[in-house]
């Protein structure tokens, strides 16, 4: 109805559920931006469980025998377009 409407949550299905934009702040730094049609729930939940960090985790954590990285994601799934045009 032509209203803006900011929900704060830390829980991506929450959000995915009712919003059609999506910008997620990791210390203070915009890290994504995207509209509901640029970024899947998949992505959201991994820029909001820590991004391109947990890409960085998983490979220190492949060095380590025995640690499962399998359903960590990579770097590169993590890269969304922001409305200008500058991955994310």
């Amino acid at each position: 109805r032509g209203l803006g409407v900011i929900f704060i949550t830390h829980n991506p299905h929450h959000a995915y559920m009712v919003g059609d934009h999506f910008s997620v702040l990791r210390l203070g730094t915009l890290e994504l931006s995207a509209s509901r049609d640029q970024v899947s729930l998949e992505e959201l939940t991994n820029h909001m469980a820590g991004g391109t960090e947990l890409a960085a985790l998983k490979h220190e954590l492949a060095q380590v025998r025995g640690v499962d990285v399998e359903e960590l994601p990579e770097a590169k799934a993590l890269t969304v377009n922001t409305p200008e045009g500058t991955p994310s």
